[in-house]
């Protein structure tokens, strides 16, 4: 038998769903205040002898505030208790749980903040790494109305300011896209193992490019980040500047090394819950590597992909030292009779790196 509102409901105003709906809160934390709403409107104030205390209309008389403590919410939601704290007090410091200290034995209590305008998430957005959706879409074609490369609107003055600002300082940054073509929109079906934009795949080199540009079976797809408001579950580091810029990757890496910085990721995303990934662990985990030379990293990559696919990031860190110190100890160290270790993968080229007091031999 499934469920049955004579085994208990719970109340719950359509614009308190509404409201929860446009916070875009994480998962988990969906899932805490979810478990406050059962406990508190999907209960009611009992009397002594465990009866259910009513009104004068005689109506049962919901609970306001609930005590659970940390064990509970992890047995209710199945999470850890390390997740159950960080999240609670997410939602706390935004307003939309409000919680009392414990009192005795009794575990700290809480209730649902219902006024969605006392909350603290101005500026809060969705800001996850998403699985592109792969299900068929109607073929539709969106025309861009924006001004093509080196176009000048009509309604703006005619100055060398205006007409930078509509041609691209780096072609790169519209890799995929032909001048004085509409863009298609994400959602278009591919024809005959093109893009939308009408170029082969392999055209953007692994580039991360903006969501308009991105075809339907790209499985990423980046979108404009407000760090300030990450969960503390996915930041890394205290960096505010955004995720690495298309620069960035440009200068140190190949186009082929971003093809496969970019499996790596994707690989990396099947290792999170709901396929999910915040772009700042991306950016503090490239970040970390850029002091490591670009061949040691990529190689290091590889490996995790071909024999680790179910490790997270921190195990290709562990890979990137240990490649890093085979290579020098295979340089050995500079006449002081240090032992060599054996021999470094052969896909590994040392004539890439140079490290200290080899420019002296």
């Amino acid at each position: 038998m499934g469920p049955q509102l004579e085994n208990g409901y719970t109340q719950i105003a359509n614009l308190v769903l509404e409201d929860l709906a446009k916070a875009c809160l994480s998962g988990p934390q969906y899932q805490l205040v979810f478990v406050v709403l059962r406990k508190t409107w999907g209960d009611c104030e009992r009397d002594i002898d465990g009866s259910a205390l009513r009104d004068g209309d005689g109506r049962p008389i919901k609970k306001q505030w609930a005590h659970i403590g940390t064990q509970e919410f992890a047995d209710i939601t199945g999470m850890a208790k390390s997740t159950v704290i960080r999240g609670l007090q997410a939602l706390v410091d935004m307003g939309i749980l409000v919680t009392r200290p414990s009192e005795g034995r009794r575990p700290a209590a809480y209730r649902y903040q219902k006024y969605a305008d006392r909350w603290q998430t101005v500026g809060h957005k969705c800001n996850l790494f998403a699985v592109a959706d792969e299900r068929p879409q109607t073929n539709v074609v969106v025309a861009d109305e924006r001004p093509q490369a080196g176009q000048v609107p009509t309604d703006q003055k005619e100055s060398a300011d205006s007409v930078a600002h509509q041609i691209p300082q780096d072609p790169l940054l519209v890799a995929g896209q032909r001048p004085q073509t509409p863009l298609l929109v994400a959602h278009q079906i591919p024809q005959n193992g093109q893009d939308v934009s009408g170029s082969s795949p392999d055209t953007t080199n692994g580039d991360f490019m903006d969501s308009h540009q991105i075809p339907q079976t790209d499985p990423l797809i980046i979108r404009n980040k407000d760090l300030n408001k990450l969960s503390k579950e996915t930041a890394h580091d205290d960096d505010k500047e955004g995720p690495p810029s298309l620069e960035e990757l440009h200068e140190r890496y190949s186009p082929q090394q971003q093809e496969a910085i970019k499996r790596y990721w994707t690989m990396i995303r099947r290792t999170r819950k709901g396929n999910r990934l915040a772009m700042s662990v991306v950016q503090a985990w490239m970040d970390k590597w850029s002091t490591f030379p670009p061949e040691l990293v990529i190689q290091a990559m590889k490996l995790h992909i071909e024999k680790y696919p179910n490790r997270r990031e921190e195990y290709t860190h562990g890979i990137i030292r240990g490649l890093k110190r085979d290579m020098e100890g295979a340089r050995g160290n500079n006449g002081t009779g240090a032992t060599r270790p054996g021999k470094l993968p052969a896909s590994i080229d040392r004539s890439k790196f140079v490290y200290a007091g080899d420019a002296d031999a």
